[in-house]
């Protein structure tokens, strides 16, 4: 009889570990991060459809959450040529006036928004750089979808990558 009651509390306990297991488990799917592109929103507003040494833009990072985000980033402007299947990227420094530097290499912003705001930069499209180094006069005369990416260095967030909607621009000088 003892040896039957010694079994039931050898059960009962592996059952209260395997309830306390999954019930732990379960909590921590619950506290995965909400995804950043839930309250982050990026645009970019340009003052031309054509790709002239006059086209200027403003990069605006709206903050649609209750707290302020701050966040270390890439952010790049794309054109995506339709016709050759070539994307030019520019690389872009939120923080300084010299924006795109002749070596286009990835650069590292902070994103600092505090809570329900935004943020804005202006850029002139003829201080940027592509690729390696081409100037808005070595690209090609074509159709390019634009858009602004940003990659948000949050790696265990899925939704670290935001992007604006595609806007169509021709380069025909």
């Amino acid at each position: 009889m003892t040896l039957k009651i010694k079994n039931m509390k050898q059960i009962l306990y592996f059952l209260i570990v395997i309830v306390l297991t999954l019930t732990s488990c379960q909590k921590g799917k619950n506290n995965l991060p909400e995804p950043i592109s839930n309250y982050i929103k990026t645009n970019l507003v340009i003052n031309s459809s054509s790709l002239t040494d006059s086209l200027k833009g403003i990069i605006w990072i709206n903050n649609y959450s209750n707290s302020k985000v701050d966040y270390s980033a890439y952010v790049s402007i794309i054109l995506s040529d339709t016709v050759n299947n070539v994307e030019y990227i520019s690389n872009i420094l939120l923080d300084s006036e010299n924006y795109s530097t002749n070596e286009n290499k990835e650069i590292v912003s902070k994103i600092s928004i505090d809570r329900l705001l935004n943020y804005n930069k202006s850029i002139d499209f003829k201080n940027l750089y592509w690729n390696n180094g081409i100037t808005l006069k070595d690209l090609p005369k074509t159709t390019f979808r634009l858009r602004l990416f940003i990659f948000i260095l949050e790696p265990m967030n899925p939704g670290n990558i935001i992007q604006s909607d595609i806007k169509y621009i021709e380069n025909i000088e």
